[in-house]
């Protein structure tokens, strides 16, 4: 492990990049805020509540390359100002089936 307080096995880059994000199920598309990603999974800010276990597109912009994902979890981020979530997620060939 990386940290004794990062339960992660895979290390994580860290970003401040907004990529688009289209939600399989409903077809909408909407921009998100990433912080963090490793080999399997992802960690991002967003205005729009996630369902866990929904199919998520992550593309950033300009780029032709798009990323599948799973929800794994989002909470609520308590800010008086702004709704915004925090969003877990797994990439495709780390879901527990």
């Amino acid at each position: 492990m990386n940290d004794c307080k990062d339960r992660r096995e895979k290390r994580r880059s860290h970003f401040r990049n907004t990529v688009i994000l289209t939600e399989k199920a409903l077809g909408t598309s909407f921009p998100v805020r990433m912080c963090n990603a490793s080999e399997d999974g992802l960690f991002f800010e967003s205005e729009s509540r996630l369902a866990p276990g929904a199919q998520i597109y992550l593309m950033a912009p300009g780029s032709c390359d798009v990323d599948r994902a799973k929800v794994v979890w989002c909470r609520e981020i308590l800010d008086p100002d702004a709704r915004r979530y925090r969003v877990g997620a797994t990439f495709p060939n780390t879901l527990v089936h």
